[in-house]
Formats: structure tokens, C-alpha cells, sequence
């Protein structure tokens, strides 16, 4: 049987073989084991965190009465953690209810980041009975 070449081929046409392709169109990748590597954040001081800084201990505030005493250098005591979610423009604010000397007090801690904010509110909440000036000496991770 006589080979038929297409018109204007006198011989053979010789197609590529992947012997033939270049090295680089033949590459085969195989997935790499990417190392995944837990960067741990290190632990500050409650009163040293960033986003705290220049609010810790927060300034205790509430109604007072001419012969309270104002408890200064964080003496008094942690009793309670509020939440307050920020709303539009506002910060959100993590509300601290202490007493000292039988008289309650807060003490409220404005943050930008409300996902810290709502971090912090937790963390604290079981940290009722110490003082404020035991709380900033505790070390966070968040």
C-alpha cells in the first residue's frame, strides 16, 4: 500500500513524542509538604499589653460621697465583668465592678478592638476575688 503525505510533503512527517517535548513541559510537580510551623505569641503582663497601654489600671469611677475613700494603687477587688458591644462609631467597653472598703466602684477599660475587648472580658470574669493591682501582673497571650 503506497503512503499518502499531505500535498506538498514528499516524505514522512515526523510528530513530536513526549521523548521529543522539552524537559520543562513534562515537569511534574509534586505537592510540597509545607512546614507548618505554630508561632506562639508570647505572654505579657496585663498592665504592659499594647492594646492596653495607657489605660491600665483603669481610673475607678461611680458616685461618691465626701468621706469615700477612693481606692488608689489598685486595692480593691474585682466583683464583676461587663461586656458592652460597640455600637456605631463607640469603643467597646469592658466594665470592671470592684469594692473596696464595703463601697463599690467601676472601672471601665474603652478599646478599639472589640474581639480583645470581648478576650479580656472572658479572661477576667474568672479572675473574680483578686485586686486590680493582681490583675495587671497577670500574663495574657491574646
Amino acid at each position: 500500500m503506497p503512503e499518502i503525505y499531505p500535498e506538498g510533503v514528499s516524505k514522512p512527517v515526523n510528530f513530536l513524542t513526549v521523548e521529543d517535548a522539552p524537559s520543562f513541559y513534562l515537569r511534574y510537580s509534586k505537592p510540597l509538604m509545607q512546614l507548618q510551623t505554630k508561632i506562639s505569641s508570647s505572654k505579657v503582663t496585663l498592665q504592659s499589653h499594647p492594646k492596653l497601654r495607657g489605660i491600665w489600671p483603669p481610673e475607678p469611677g461611680g458616685g461618691y460621697a465626701p468621706s469615700l475613700v477612693i481606692p488608689l494603687g489598685g486595692v480593691d477587688v474585682l466583683e464583676r465583668v461587663f461586656y458592652y458591644a460597640p455600637v456605631g462609631h463607640a469603643k467597646a467597653n469592658v466594665s470592671l465592678k470592684t469594692v473596696y472598703q464595703g463601697h463599690y466602684h467601676t472601672r471601665d477599660l474603652l478599646i478599639d478592638d472589640a474581639g480583645f475587648a470581648e478576650r479580656l472580658a472572658s479572661f477576667l470574669r474568672d479572675k473574680v476575688g483578686r485586686t486590680i493591682a493582681d490583675l495587671g501582673t497577670l500574663e495574657v497571650d491574646f
